[in-house]
């Protein structure tokens, strides 16, 4: 295996103040111009990919990003962690899925956008490396791997689970 760094660019992260924030849209610009150079400098590209931060996601109304889409370091999931522990339970998140309960996961921060009301006129969340092939593609799909970082997938069923789901409110 071979890699090789096509078309760096400085982070898509800024701050709205008080939380990390992406700026969504010029990492798509960017991810586009990136596959623009390696088009041009490997023309025989077969496949790509897109990968990224497993927990952060893009809150979703229709085709648009709801914004501002925040990190998974955003202090909001800070916030909310005892919350979504009392609700879900600590130990059932990691029985369930694997991943351990920590302000960073995506479960944390889809409750507290739902406490804040981001979620009333939402019609679907992707993973930021989804949402990218989403923008470049046009195809809403999710994937399992990255899916499997936000607390939130079923290890035994390899889907979402409700039951986390529902207990947390969403």
């Amino acid at each position: 295996l071979v890699t090789d760094k096509v078309y760096p660019f400085d982070s898509c992260i800024e701050s709205d103040g008080e939380n990390p924030i992406w700026n969504i849209e010029r990492l798509v610009d960017e991810a586009l111009a990136g596959l623009f150079a390696a088009f041009e400098k490997y023309p025989e590209i077969d496949s790509i990919s897109v990968d990224g931060v497993g927990a952060d996601y893009v809150v979703m109304s229709d085709t648009d990003a709801v914004l501002p889409v925040y990190t998974s370091r955003a202090v909001r999931g800070a916030e909310v962690i005892d919350e979504v522990r009392a609700l879900a339970g600590a130990k059932t998140i990691y029985e369930n899925t694997g991943v351990y309960l920590q302000a960073s996961n995506s479960a944390c921060h889809l409750f507290a956008d739902n406490e804040w009301g981001r979620l009333e006129e939402t019609t679907d969340f992707l993973m930021i490396p989804e949402y990218i092939a989403y923008k470049l593609t046009g195809v809403k799909k999710r994937e399992l791997t990255i899916g499997a970082s936000t607390g939130l997938v079923n290890s035994c069923t390899l889907r979402y689970d409700r039951k986390i789901w529902s207990s947390i409110g969403i």
